[in-house]
């Protein structure tokens, strides 16, 4: 089995997300929903730290476990001290809820909340696999570490 058949949880967690809140945006103009009360000037701000944390989050998941790395071993530190999943999980701790706020938005900051399970759910294809190459030792890894939210989830 090849690194390359892992591929397809990003794609798939993309789709899903870009899905959801397409219907999230439907449904909220046509609830009428109120927005989030933060000025524009707040909004910009949290959604510029947001897209500075995730850059900074995706860099370290890169130096922590470079591409060319990846499938041959278990990473253990760095990013994936704390979570399992750092690039999926740096835009989904961070990205998305910059957005919601940027869009003043509740429902996407819900939506962002329902997302983070939707890829959970959808990277346990990637997890089987690693259980496949890795066995006891991923099995121990996963027990320890969480998959997106250090410490929660």
């Amino acid at each position: 089995m090849t690194y390359k058949k892992m591929f397809g949880t990003g794609p798939l967690c993309f789709g899903a997300g870009s899905l959801l809140f397409v219907m999230v945006g439907l449904a909220e103009r046509l609830l009428d929903v109120p927005e989030i009360n933060i000025g524009d000037r707040a909004s910009t701000i949290v959604f510029l730290f947001s897209i500075l944390i995730t850059s900074f989050f995706i860099a370290w998941t890169l130096v922590s476990l470079p591409p060319v790395r990846r499938g041959k071993e278990i990473m253990k530190k760095g990013a994936y001290r704390y979570v399992r999943h750092p690039l999926y999980a740096s835009v989904l701790d961070f990205f998305v809820f910059g957005i919601g706020f940027y869009l003043k938005s509740w429902f996407l900051l819900f939506a962002g909340i329902a997302l983070i399970f939707i890829c959970g759910t959808l990277v346990e294809k990637e997890e089987t696999l690693m259980l496949q190459w890795f066995g006891q030792g991923y099995e121990e890894y996963r027990k320890r570490t969480r998959k997106f939210i250090p410490f929660i989830y």
